[in-house]
């Protein structure tokens, strides 16, 4: 496996607290390594784009698992392979730790000494499993280690029928520690919108059960990062790290990214969410987990 990383050319400029822990580098790698992951993108990771049921749908997330490309033994693709296994290292979390190991001590103290205390355990990371699965069935495969990394090349499929939203403000699930999106952007790709949005609390923000903002008052647009060529922007998942994506311009044309995550599923979630008191939402998440939807 070559060390392909996203974070080669971080440094300190790069790393930003305002509105929450986050990094942003707009040139992740040489021209050279770009080229080639870009080119293969199309030659070989598209193929498979296309056996999914969701590639013919508009405006759609399509991804690949990590697992899927490494184990797939008809994808000839070394550089993909060596970008998803790199990426669901244990070399790699520990290089996200360096990063954010303040603000994980900070914020989540719990999560920092679970990482302290068990880095040297064999089980401590793994890649992620049962991706296609439902949520309790992830869980349980995904149990036995301390935290599974998943790298998910993705395209979204193009917006042909209006701007549309992709999601609102939110946070990620509670199970996840961090979350990075690098663009590999179309160059012939003019149109506006997709980027992501960074928000910042007032005071107290509500969440539904899809971890969506129900108060959008309560919140204010901080940062825009546009989707873009070779750029990464990576942040830290807390009850803090709101943020949603824009809306999308009409247009022929795909979205590419890698989505790139650790979660945790050894215990319980890492952090809680000032979730809405609804008692009609309440008894239908107690029904869909009696029916273990």
């Amino acid at each position: 496996m070559e060390k392909i990383s996203v974070l080669n050319n971080f440094d300190k400029n790069k790393y930003f607290l305002d509105p929450y822990p986050h990094l942003i580098i707009d040139k992740v790698f040489d021209e050279k390594i770009y080229d080639e992951l870009e080119k293969d993108f199309q030659k070989n990771l598209l193929r498979e784009f296309k056996l999914k049921k969701e590639f013919s749908k508009e405006n759609t997330r399509v991804q690949l698992a990590a697992s899927e490309i490494s184990n797939n033994k008809n994808l000839e693709s070394k550089i993909w392979k060596d970008f998803v296994d790199y990426h669901c290292s244990k070399e790699f979390f520990l290089e996200f730790f360096k990063i954010f190991e303040n603000e994980i001590y900070k914020l989540l103290p719990e999560v920092h000494k679970k990482i302290i205390g068990n880095h040297n355990n064999e089980n401590f990371i793994k890649m992620r499993g049962a991706f296609h699965k439902s949520r309790s069935e992830i869980k349980e495969e995904n149990s036995k280690s301390e935290f599974v990394l998943d790298c998910q090349p993705s395209i979204t499929t193009p917006n042909i029928n209006g701007q549309k939203t992709v999601r609102g403000p939110h946070v990620d699930s509670p199970y996840k520690l961090y979350a990075g999106l690098f663009y590999l952007r179309d160059i012939n790709d003019k149109l506006e919108g997709g980027d992501i949005i960074l928000y910042k609390s007032k005071t107290s923000v509500k969440f539904n059960n899809k971890t969506n903002v129900i108060n959008d008052n309560e919140i204010e647009q901080s940062k825009i990062f546009k989707y873009g060529k070779n750029n990464l922007v990576m942040h830290l998942n807390t009850p803090l790290t709101i943020h949603g994506v824009s809306k999308r311009a009409t247009g022929n044309y795909r979205r590419n990214l890698v989505n790139i995550i650790a979660e945790s599923y050894k215990e319980d979630k890492l952090f809680k969410l000032n979730y809405k008191n609804n008692i009609f939402s309440n008894l239908s998440n107690k029904y869909k987990k009696y029916l273990n939807l």
